[in-house]
């Protein structure tokens, strides 16, 4: 797996490979500044180690910052080599400049400090404030972004703490194991065991790499046996990549030295976003225990429109069935009634409503069809596009609730389930990213 990226990365990591022959102190100062990337917004002039020169660019101000001891200090893009590899589901390829105090968008070189894309040392002073400008390396369509700062005096202002077992050092004195596959005897550092907050798909980031030591990360659920490193093994990522995580669970993640590079390794993790509408949610759900009943569901991304059809029941009265599950009919007809396909109890609705991509919730119209002949075009049905309306809404690939407000005060939601779980998968890989958050 540590080629998996291809020969276009390892270009891209040339220097910090060659830094990593310098020996680099020990960083106890470590922070991350996380946020959403916004597709649009006001433009400057690109950076100069940008993919993109002489165009403008979107631009975002990422916060100001201040160091308590002057010296060298090391930025750089955790998404970066995510972004560039397009492995990273929303997670956006960055160029940082850092500028003295403020910036002119009109004159982007005035008091500009340094312009990093992948990671850099720079000299930052005390009683001075640094403000971070971001930009796309390349094309951009917003998502989002991680900023690592450390060095050997603290950082104040933007951004938090880096997350402790998220970094730290290999040595020759390291302890050393074998690992599964191609990855070899090598020395490692294994977390404690981490829950995350929400299931999904994680983002693995290298940063280390940019700068001295990189590391090839592996996910254990629940604990880490030296002796067998196959054992509760989830899966393995080099350079960059993914895990699939669940919130119920705990994991350690164990950073090893593949390269044999030895000094400051680091990583990030981008968590999954909010989940929603997306086409791999097509197909059929049910609620449990609400047997031979449930809605078949089409989601149209490219017209942006959430459609279903809501297979169902009679609702009965209320002195017989407390429950009122399904829908309650104006009046039985009477070829329901003498139906020789299916059930005069049967009863179906559509639903549809348009999908917002800044919302897991889709306002759903309802819609009665009644009237019709099986496998006939007389009497022709006739449509109520007015029946009733609701809610759609996604809490995670496997979990939508579905609201109604139906005539004859029939009110209610249902919450449902797919029936079968192949889709989900390709959910995972549709979720975007989302920024790095502080730890708990």
């Amino acid at each position: 797996m540590k080629h998996m990226i291809g020969h276009s990365i390892l270009f891209k990591l040339l220097p910090g490979l060659l830094l990593s022959l310098i020996a680099t102190p020990i960083l106890a100062n470590n922070i991350t500044v996380s946020d959403y990337f916004p597709a649009g917004g006001p433009e400057m002039d690109a950076s100069h180690v940008s993919c993109r020169q002489f165009v403008t660019q979107p631009y975002m101000e990422a916060g100001t910052i201040s160091v308590s001891s002057s010296g060298n200090y090391e930025i750089a893009d955790a998404g970066n080599l995510l972004g560039f590899a397009g492995i990273g589901q929303g997670v956006s390829d960055i160029v940082i400049n850092i500028y003295d105090g403020s910036f002119d968008p009109q004159n982007t070189s005035l008091n500009r400090v340094s312009s990093i894309d992948e990671g850099d040392s720079i000299p930052l002073e005390t009683g001075k404030s640094y403000l971070l400008v971001i930009q796309p390396y390349c094309e951009h369509s917003g998502g989002a972004f991680a900023i690592v700062i450390r060095g050997s005096g603290s950082v104040a202002g933007a951004g938090f703490s880096s997350d402790a077992h998220t970094s730290g050092q290999h040595l020759t004195s390291d302890g050393s194991t074998t690992f599964p596959d191609e990855i070899g005897t090598h020395v490692y550092d294994a977390s404690p065991p981490i829950t995350v907050a929400r299931t999904g798909l994680y983002y693995f980031g290298e940063v280390g790499a940019n700068f001295n030591a990189g590391i090839t990360l592996l996910a254990y659920e629940e604990f880490f046996d030296p002796n067998n490193t196959n054992t509760n093994l989830i899966g393995s990522a080099s350079t960059a990549g993914s895990f699939s995580l669940s919130r119920d669970k705990a994991y350690v993640f164990v950073a090893v030295d593949q390269d044999d590079l030895l000094g400051n390794w680091q990583y990030t993790l981008f968590p999954p976003g909010e989940v929603r509408f997306n086409k791999s949610m097509k197909g059929s759900w049910v609620t449990p225990g609400v047997d031979a009943s449930g809605v078949l569901m089409e989601v149209a991304t490219k017209t942006g429109i959430l459609f279903f059809a809501w297979f169902t029941y009679w609702d009965a009265p209320v002195e017989a069935n407390s429950s009122k599950t399904g829908i309650k009919p104006n009046s039985v007809s009477v070829a329901s009634a003498n139906a020789t396909v299916g059930s005069s109890d049967q009863r179906w609705l559509t639903g549809f409503g348009p999908i917002h991509p800044d919302s897991s919730v889709v306002d759903i119209k309802y819609e009665n069809s009644t009237g019709g002949i099986f496998n006939s075009t007389t009497p022709k049905p006739t449509t109520d596009s007015d029946y009733g309306f609701g809610t759609a809404e996604v809490f995670d690939c496997n979990n939508i609730t579905i609201s109604y407000d139906l005539p004859g005060g029939l009110q209610g939601s249902m919450d449902m389930v797919r029936i079968v779980g192949d889709g989900i998968p390709d959910c995972l890989q549709l979720v975007a990213a989302a920024p790095v958050t502080q730890p708990p």
